[in-house]
C-alpha cells in the first residue's frame, strides 16, 4: 500500500492541520515509527497562536488506513521563556523544531 504525501497526511480524519489555512511551519517523516502499524510517521509542528503562542505538535501515521494520531498544543505568552527560545522539541519524538 502505498504510502500518503506529506499535504494528504495533514489532511486526515482529527488532524488539527487539516483546514489550517496557514503555513505548517516544519514537518519530517520519521521512518516505521507507528507504534500501530509500523508504517513512517509525520512529525508535524506549526505555531497556531493569534495573540499569544500556541505550538502545535503531530505525530500522524502516513499509512491510509491507520488512525494513529497523537497531538498535543504548548501555550506560551509574549514576552516570556518560548519568545526568547523558540518552540521546545517535538514531545513525541524529542526532535528539534526548527
Amino acid at each position: 500500500m502505498k504510502a500518503l504525501s506529506i499535504e494528504e497526511t495533514l489532511k486526515k480524519e482529527g488532524s488539527d492541520f487539516r483546514s489550517w489555512p496557514y503555513r505548517i511551519n516544519d514537518t519530517k517523516v520519521i521512518g516505521n515509527n507507528c507504534p500501530k502499524c509500523g508504517s513512517n510517521v509525520l512529525c508535524a509542528y506549526a505555531e497556531t497562536g493569534t495573540t499569544d503562542f500556541c505550538d502545535t505538535y503531530h505525530h500522524i501515521c502516513m499509512n491510509p488506513t491507520c488512525d494513529y494520531i497523537e497531538k498535543i498544543d504548548k501555550f506560551g505568552i509574549g514576552m516570556g521563556d518560548r519568545e526568547e527560545f523558540g518552540p521546545s522539541p517535538c514531545p513525541y519524538c524529542s526532535r528539534k523544531i526548527i
